[in-house]
């Protein structure tokens, strides 16, 4: 064999050695790798790289959600910006407070955009007490421009069969939950700006979906009381499992 073949063979050999110890590394690294890393704040997507969003399991690190996680296949309705969120003028949090202290319970709250293109502020107020049944129950939408300098929504009551039969699921799940849907949104609210916040189970228990901003630019989503907790690192910009 003369030298240069030789040479070329032993060259052959590196690079295939190398390329096979990077297959490995990838092939290594695991779902708990990726619970322990928290939601990357470069971007980078664990659950679509390896093929694990609808795999059958839930996987709560996702930087999206899991449809294995939550049994609700809503999503927020803010385009591609949902930083416009930060045009409000009132959090969700006090929406709320303000909205229980004159109606009751809620059992959705959503930024969305309404029908003109605009940002909405909509709540979901019971028209009865929350131990009431969907049949003995008024399902309602409270909802108004988050932007004025206050916010005042108009009431509207449900009659459709669409929404009726959402209020009467998203009703049950609260009954369920041993939370409400403002104590969901006052823990997300340490972590970041909660724009999207609905009933949903997940591994069998009731908790509540929420999407949030955080630091500004990026958008996560939690389920909160279902099981499972997180917290949020402003030092590392991660969003991690709490241990």
């Amino acid at each position: 064999m003369s030298r240069s073949i030789a040479r070329t063979l032993f060259a052959t050999l590196i690079l295939t050695g190398a390329c096979a110890g990077s297959d490995d590394t990838e092939s290594t690294f695991s779902k708990d790798d990726a619970r322990a890393a928290g939601k990357a704040d470069d971007g980078r997507d664990y659950c679509a790289e390896f093929g694990w969003y609808g795999d059958g399991v839930c996987d709560d690190f996702c930087l999206d959600r899991d449809s294995d996680c939550a049994s609700d296949a809503r999503r927020p309705e803010l385009g591609d910006h949902p930083e416009i969120v930060f045009t409000s003028a009132i959090t969700m949090g006090d929406a709320l407070a303000k909205a229980e202290a004159e109606r009751g319970v809620n059992i959705e709250a959503k930024f969305e955009l309404g029908d003109n293109g605009k940002l909405s502020l909509s709540l979901y107020p019971l028209g009865q007490p929350l131990d009431h049944d969907a049949e003995r129950n008024v399902f309602q939408e409270l909802a108004g421009d988050p932007t004025a300098a206050t916010w005042s929504p108009g009431l509207e009551v449900f009659h459709d069969q669409e929404h009726l039969t959402r209020s009467s699921r998203d009703l049950t799940l609260v009954q369920l939950s041993r939370h409400s849907l403002r104590d969901a949104v006052a823990a997300a609210d340490q972590a970041g700006f909660p724009y999207w916040a609905i009933p949903t189970i997940q591994g069998g228990r009731a908790g509540y979906g929420l999407y949030l901003m955080i630091d500004g630019d990026e958008s996560a989503y939690v389920c909160r009381h279902c099981g499972t907790a997180f917290e949020y690192s402003h030092t590392t910009r991660t969003l991690r499992r709490a241990r």
